[in-house]
């Protein structure tokens, strides 16, 4: 490897854990560049950037203020999402977070971790290398995911 080519992928490295560092620091940073989802309505391209609505940034900042957060909501708001991404941000990026995922039904919470899942399995190379799983994702118990932090999304 020449010298210059070992710049470049020095620099490349040093930039990836300032964005790592960005993401971390700034949720709706992360949310707005590295956070994907899938639309189950749409056939041709289901997986999509977040959709960043005009309430999203009041509702990340009512999230990251306060421990206890009331929502009225309707189906079509991608709160789920949103609250999924919040769980999976903390879990990410902060060592040894227990993220418990409730919800109506177990199968419901574990549905939602699943979701987390794809947001992480969907997030470029780079960022999942900087935020390891303690296993790959197939060998995880369905609605559960470990990082290799310490932290845990559990269903």
């Amino acid at each position: 490897m020449s010298s210059q080519e070992a710049l470049t992928k020095q620099l490349a490295v040093r930039k990836a854990v300032l964005l790592k560092e960005k993401c971390s620091r700034e949720l709706m940073f992360w949310l707005s560049n590295y956070v994907k989802t899938y639309d189950e309505h749409d056939s041709v391209l289901p997986v999509k950037n977040f959709p960043i609505k005009p309430y999203t940034e009041t509702i990340v900042t009512e999230i990251q203020e306060n421990s206890i957060l009331h929502l009225a909501k309707s189906r079509q708001m991608c709160i789920s999402w949103l609250a999924m991404a919040f769980l999976l941000h903390e879990a990410q990026f902060f060592a040894y977070r227990l993220e418990a995922v409730f919800s109506k039904k177990e199968e419901d919470a574990h549905a939602l971790v699943e979701r987390a899942k794809f947001m992480y399995l969907n997030q470029p190379r780079w960022l999942q290398a900087l935020c390891p799983l303690d296993r790959k994702v197939r060998d995880m118990p369905y609605g559960n995911m470990f990082f290799a932090n310490g932290s845990k999304l559990r269903g």
